[in-house]
């Protein structure tokens, strides 16, 4: 089995930001999934995987050393990259074992995962509120946990880390958001 191509999709997930994944393609019809989000800069990194796939063109998938002997660069950005091209050949050669991924990558930890619902990018009004509604739609879908980063925008004069006020500023704009949350 030898690779073909590396394909970069773009998922548009709203203002905040984009989901980019790699699909690596085999000339026995084996298609392998990666993601390669949150690099930093999508921009350069589509075009790291442009300059990274006439390397890669014609190689085993599953030779996964020898692939990453073909990466240039470091950073976030090569490093997500890599990330993506050696999850979509890890998804391949579990295709091609006829085995479920767990499997290639050593086994089962535990018998089920508990998933959550990342509300983060949902939500378009950063708010309290509306950061309760998704919650609670999200909740409504049967999830058990939630996962957002509701101070992402506090601005410097906002991040009190030291100082006796730090604690008492912190443990305010919690409090304030979670009464802010109670509420319908």
């Amino acid at each position: 089995m030898r690779i073909t191509g590396i394909a970069p999709i773009g998922v548009r997930v709203n203002a905040r930001g984009d989901w980019i994944f790699l699909q690596v393609q085999t000339d026995e019809g084996v298609t392998g999934l990666g993601e390669a989000s949150h690099s930093g800069n999508d921009a350069l990194l589509w075009s790291l995987v442009a300059d990274l796939e006439p390397r890669l063109l014609g190689a085993d998938p599953t030779n996964i050393n020898w692939l990453r002997t073909q990466m240039q660069g470091s950073g976030r950005i090569a490093a997500t990259a890599w990330s993506a091209v050696e999850q979509a050949c890890q998804d391949i050669r579990g295709q091609a074992l006829g085995l479920p991924l767990y499997q290639v990558l050593g086994g089962k930890v535990r018998e089920r995962i508990r998933l959550y619902a990342n509300i983060n990018r949902h939500v378009q009004e950063r708010t309290p509120i509306h950061f309760a509604r998704a919650a609670t739609a999200a909740v409504a879908e049967g999830f058990t946990a939630i996962k957002l980063a509701p101070f992402d925008e506090v601005v410097a004069s906002d991040r009190m880390r030291r100082g006796a006020a730090a604690p008492r500023r912190l443990g305010n704009l919690v409090s304030h958001a979670c009464a802010k949350c109670a509420r319908p």
